[in-house]
């Protein structure tokens, strides 16, 4: 049986008679139970006993053994002196001139193990009188003496210290730490050394001085590793500052200054952008140049738009009979025509050489009212397949110069009205029927062998006056049943800070919550689960939510995360078994990840070796690894320390009934002396 003995010793001396001979032993009583506080009952059990003088470590006087069997209670009861002896002379020590120790040591199958040394009474001090008074004829009785001074209290009994029980964990005040770090468990206790810091005003994610509401020092990732997304400070790795990833590949990216770049193609108004720039919305250039009435927008050599007042030629006239009405004749390049397979409201094929060419010129100024430089309108009014409808189509093709298939820009001469605005663009597209709309559709490629960069869509708004609001992009859209002011199919790359239903965000990613209880939603493939994360509704704290239902908290007062434990979402609800023997089998280790590169040391247990204890606490990941429930551990511990407290109380009752025992037989042997 290889067990570790916890023995409760507790000595039994029997009174000793002072006349005729007195016995050469004395009782000794003792229960045996295992690791686990169990009793060994109807066990035989064999156990030495040495003798020590003058200290528990001191020359061995006296050694003998015995072959016990314990009976239903665990119960031994030994007489000292009468064993089997090993060494020495039990009658002739001498027990009035030295203090004496007895040493127990009880052999479980593995050896002797020792139960440790304490020193005898007085009780068998008795065996003295019987060795030392001599056999002389008895005197007179002499006259009785004054009654002498109470004695002082004599030292505890014999019984041995029980097993030390293991450390509890670490309370939850004076843990060591610095102003603003906030706790979290490594395990095993609480330490005040995570990479959360909360100086009250700002908190900050890898970084003890915050210097905004939230202040990550370091990547982003949302989602799962199965989708991730993320978004990384990438300033020194290329020219941008902020990159975003999705499943590793950089989709879109914001350098320093504010410009953004998009892999493929952006859709505004619309989740199937053909094009680098696709939008069903409208369209504005405010910043090429010096915007104004009639003015068009003119590409130099580079590609560079600016507003420019258009020169032409040619007279102005009017045929109210075709309902053509020109505003400005350039040459003699205009033409209507008709055919059988297209019909052209304009249709203008000019080649100039190398001088500037305009295709087709508008210019139209009014003191009042509206102005359209361009009004272009596509109806379909037959039954047959309509094919597509353009109310403008614009197609721009050059072997060696850039290609613009339309530049916009908007001025604004003078002061005007505060209520005026000005469109380089504006597109709508509406349908009474079903189909997709696309106020604008853009679409960007580069075959092999080119170079430079591709954009489906580039805006950039800038201003002068201290005061504006500048929009690179300004997108709405309502009414329908699925709305989408702006649909990315790719990365996004934003320069500055992304708000989310906050026109002034103040962080790299900025959500300002509108829903009660969530702010960020992570959803699987399927569409039929998701978690969400956001600020509660009532206590405020940070709320954790599977398909709706509350998980979990952090408190937005100590930052506490609590879990949900409430009785009626529970069924099957039973009391936990005895767990102090499957406890004292786990192995408490130290270790280091082997993917960690300071290689710092690490506390706690193998998934593997606590899934023999408690395999209830063990899961597996997608992945294949084990996983390790550490918070369910502080229930097992609970549940052990009641079972320990159980052992002491009972062990605590034990005492004291042999304690009263031994009052009485000392209280006996008094009486005799």
């Amino acid at each position: 049986m290889k067990k570790i003995l916890f023995t409760f010793l507790i000595a039994v001396l029997t009174a000793v008679s002072i006349w005729a001979q007195a016995p050469q032993s004395f009782k000794y009583q003792a229960v045996l139970r295992d690791n686990g506080g169990n009793i060994i009952a109807n066990q035989n059990t064999p156990i030495r006993v040495s003798i020590h003088q003058g200290s528990s470590g001191g020359t061995t006087v006296y050694q003998e053994t015995f072959s016990p069997t314990t009976n239903q209670y665990g119960l031994v009861n030994l007489n000292i002196g009468n064993g089997t002896v090993v060494s020495g002379n039990f009658s002739t020590i001498s027990w009035g001139t030295n203090n004496y120790y007895i040493q127990i040591e009880v052999n479980a199958g593995s050896g002797y193990v020792d139960m440790g040394a304490t020193q005898l009474l007085s009780v068998p001090y008795a065996l003295y009188s019987a060795s030392s008074g001599g056999s002389g004829t008895p005197g007179p009785t002499g006259a009785t003496g004054p009654t002498g001074p109470t004695g002082v209290t004599g030292p505890t009994g014999a019984g041995t210290t029980g097993a030390t029980g293991p450390t509890g964990p670490t309370g939850s005040i004076n843990i060591p730490g610095t102003s603003g770090q906030t706790l979290r468990h490594d395990g095993t206790n609480w330490v005040g050394n995570s990479i959360l810091f909360n100086n009250n005003t700002n908190i900050g994610i890898g970084t003890t001085t915050p210097t905004e509401k939230l202040s990550v020092y370091g990547d982003i990732l949302m989602g799962s590793s199965t989708y991730p997304v993320s978004l990384k400070n990438a300033f020194g790795n290329g020219w941008y500052a902020l990159s975003i990833e999705i499943d590793g590949v950089q989709r879109a990216f914001f350098n320093r200054q504010g410009d953004a770049y998009i892999q493929n193609n952006l859709g505004i108004g619309t989740v199937s952008p053909a094009a680098q720039l696709h939008t069903t919305g409208t369209v504005r250039f405010a910043g090429a140049g010096t915007p104004g009435v009639g003015k068009v927008l003119t590409s130099d050599a580079n590609g560079t738009a600016t507003w420019q007042t258009p020169s032409g030629g040619g007279s102005n006239w009017s045929n109210q009979t075709t309902y053509l009405r020109p505003i400005g004749l350039i040459g003699d390049r205009l033409k209507i025509a008709n055919d059988t397979a297209y019909t052209y409201g304009i249709y203008n094929n000019m080649n100039t050489g190398t001088n500037t060419g305009y295709g087709s010129y508008f210019k139209h100024t009014a003191t009042s009212g509206s102005s359209y430089g361009v009004y272009a309108e596509a109806n379909f009014t037959g039954t047959g397949n309509p094919g597509y409808n353009y109310a403008g189509y614009f197609l721009s093709n050059s072997a060696s110069r850039d290609n613009r298939g339309i530049t916009a820009y908007a001025y604004q001469n003078g002061i005007g009205s505060a209520g005026n605005s000005n469109y380089a663009g504006q597109f709508y597209a509406y349908s009474y029927s079903n189909g997709t709309n696309r106020a604008i559709h853009a679409y960007a490629y580069r075959y092999s062998g080119g170079t430079g960069d591709v954009h489906a869509g580039y805006f950039q708004a800038g201003s002068a006056a201290t005061g504006a609001t500048n929009y690179g992009i300004y997108a709405t859209a309502t009414g329908g049943t699925t709305n989408w002011a702006g649909y990315f199919v790719n990365d996004v790359h934003v320069g500055g800070n992304l708000g989310v239903n906050t026109t002034t965000p103040g962080l790299g990613l900025h959500i300002k919550q509108t829903g009660a209880n969530a702010a960020i939603r992570t959803e699987h493939e399927t569409a039929t689960d998701y978690w969400e994360t956001g600020i509660g509704t009532s206590t405020k704290s940070y709320r954790y939510q599977y398909n709706g239902t509350g998980k979990g908290n952090i408190s937005n007062v100590d930052g506490v995360y609590s879990t949900i434990s409430d009785r009626s979402l529970k069924t099957n609800i039973n009391p936990l078994g005895n767990v102090l023997s499957k406890v004292m089998a786990l192995r408490p280790s130290s270790y280091t990840f082997k993917d960690d590169l300071q290689n710092s040391l690490k506390i706690g247990f193998i998934s593997q070796e606590f899934e023999e204890q408690f395999p209830e606490l063990v899961t597996e990941s997608d992945e294949g690894l084990k996983l390790l429930s550490y918070s369910q551990i502080s229930v097992i511990s609970i549940k052990a320390i009641q079972e320990q407290q159980e052992i002491i109380e009972s062990l605590k009752a034990l005492i004291e009934q042999q304690q009263e025992k031994i009052n009485e037989l000392e209280n006996r042997v008094n009486n005799m002396q």
